[in-house]
């Protein structure tokens, strides 16, 4: 594994560059199996908003210029506003949809964070430490994602733009594992001490464990 950066005691080997150009892509296009096939980013919290809309909220915080949606099914999310990215390659799992929307964006923007759909915890604090970490970071460390209590969550992530090539190379090789392809290109975790925020909604026994919690 690589160089893991702390969000309570980031190291900063090269100064900052000038602000970087930053997206923000919302992954929603799973066929959540596991879930009976329901639409999880349109699942509402206790506050009243779906988690969809509290993503959007909270990644607009981390001073972003743009949100997108990566799905294969726009229109149910239509009444939301956003661009929807699809996934060139079907079937690829988040890295594929990792790669689209690289490529839809890699002419206009320099990073982009990317956050699952399912992720009702989510707040900007991780969104912003992701970003701090890959800018910070050297220019050869294409990626950034979280860590947790020693558990890896490669969804939640922050990738520049000029990785696209070498991630399109796992895809090409037949890798479909997020941390396989993490791995394989450079990328470092970033060490969270909380984990909540890493919440993910998997199941309808974990979406009532979850709303038992809150």
């Amino acid at each position: 594994m690589s160089k893991s950066y702390s969000t309570s005691n980031a190291s900063n080997p090269t100064p900052p560059p000038s602000r970087l150009r930053t997206a923000a892509a919302i992954l929603a296009g799973g066929r959540a199996k596991r879930f009976g096939g329901g639409l999880k980013p349109l699942l509402q919290l206790p506050n009243g908003k779906t988690i969809l809309e509290n993503l959007i909220c909270e990644v607009r915080k981390c001073n972003i210029e743009s949100v997108v949606l990566s799905t294969n099914t726009p229109a149910p999310f239509a009444e939301f506003g956003i661009p929807a990215i699809a996934d060139a390659r079907p079937g690829s799992g988040p890295c594929g949809g990792i790669a689209s929307v690289i490529e839809n964006l890699e002419n206009s923007m320099d990073t982009v964070l990317f956050v699952p759909g399912d992720a009702p915890a989510f707040t900007s604090a991780v969104g912003t430490a992701l970003l701090e970490a890959l800018k910070s970071s050297l220019d050869s460390v294409p990626a950034v994602f979280a860590e947790a209590d020693g558990t890896f969550h490669p969804t939640f992530a922050a990738v520049r733009t000029n990785a696209l090539e070498i991630i399109n190379e796992q895809l090409d090789c037949g890798v479909r594992k997020m941390m396989d392809v993490w791995d394989d290109i450079g990328a470092h975790p970033v060490e969270f001490d909380d984990p909540t925020p890493f919440t993910n909604i998997n199941t309808e026994e974990e979406w009532q464990n979850y709303q038992g919690m809150t």
